[in-house]
């Protein structure tokens, strides 16, 4: 697509084109976050300073990030402690790929917070303060 000039155009659904999903998007089925407060709190931030709204994707930006994914999954993992989180309820990244990178990481932890979405740290205090005690234990167990 990049080389036939569509590299400016944006991504196909299920990606949002030019509109920004977060800033426009009802509730009701949104990807991002479980929390409805979490959620009008957002679009009301983007409201009051649109120029942080982004759009969806180009189908050149697409392209870029899936190959540098893909490039830096044949690379072994550095041997540095990794903390990663992911919501029992996430839509929008490949979990099984996330599942296999933190297996192959040596010193790798997958942290899961139950029924959040993409977006943990605009969940409810609930799901939030058990993810920030473990970043917080995390970067104080290597701190010198």
């Amino acid at each position: 697509a990049c080389t036939l000039g569509l590299g400016s155009s944006y991504a196909p659904p299920p990606a949002t084109g030019p509109v920004c999903y977060a800033a426009t998007g009802a509730f009701l089925g949104n990807t991002l976050t479980s929390d409805r407060a979490e959620w009008e709190a957002m679009q009301a931030d983007l409201r009051a300073h649109p120029e942080v709204q982004i759009a969806g994707p180009t189908v050149r930006w697409l392209y870029q990030s899936l190959l540098e994914c893909h490039l830096l999954g044949l690379r072994p993992s550095p041997a540095v402690p990794m903390l990663t989180a992911l919501g029992g309820d996430e839509m929008i990244v490949d979990i099984p790929a996330i599942e296999d990178r933190v297996a192959r990481w040596p010193g790798g932890r997958l942290l899961r917070v139950a029924g959040a979405r993409h977006e943990l740290l605009m969940e409810s205090h609930a799901r939030r303060a058990p993810l920030l005690d473990a970043i917080a234990k995390h970067f104080s167990a290597y701190t010198p």
